[in-house]
């Protein structure tokens, strides 16, 4: 049992003081983004910490976008080695509609652009 009184490994309800998110952000759908983002930070307590690591769009290097959806979700197109090619959302945010998705519990957000991915940090009001 943990101090709290739940079994071990259990979270449910719990209070975390922060969190990393990695190279996920970009597959969650535009529409569903806010939802998951106020879930993941009601998690938090107040002046925990938030790191959220995904890739940028680079066009050299990323699957070319062959579909645009409602919102402006985008979709490449990648063959699977068994010849299935299935269409998987994977959005690439600019720093503005990162910290505006983020809301107003982000404080001190600070976004750190890099070659091929972006780092966006912050402390929870």
């Amino acid at each position: 049992m943990s101090p709290q009184g739940r079994p071990k490994g259990e979270t449910r309800g719990a209070q975390h003081e922060g969190t990393p998110v990695g190279f996920w952000w970009s597959h969650v759908p535009q529409s569903r983004l806010p939802g998951w983002i106020e879930q993941l930070l009601a998690r938090l307590e107040a002046g925990a910490h938030g790191v959220f690591v995904d890739n940028a769009y680079v066009q050299a290097s990323n699957l070319p976008i062959t579909r645009t959806y409602s919102q402006d979700n985008t979709c490449p197109l990648r063959t699977l080695d068994d010849g299935s090619v299935p269409e998987v959302s994977k959005n690439f945010p600019t720093r503005e509609q990162a910290f505006a998705a983020a809301g107003p519990r982000a404080l001190d957000a600070q976004w750190i652009a890099f070659d091929h991915c972006w780092i966006l940090s912050c402390r929870l009001a």
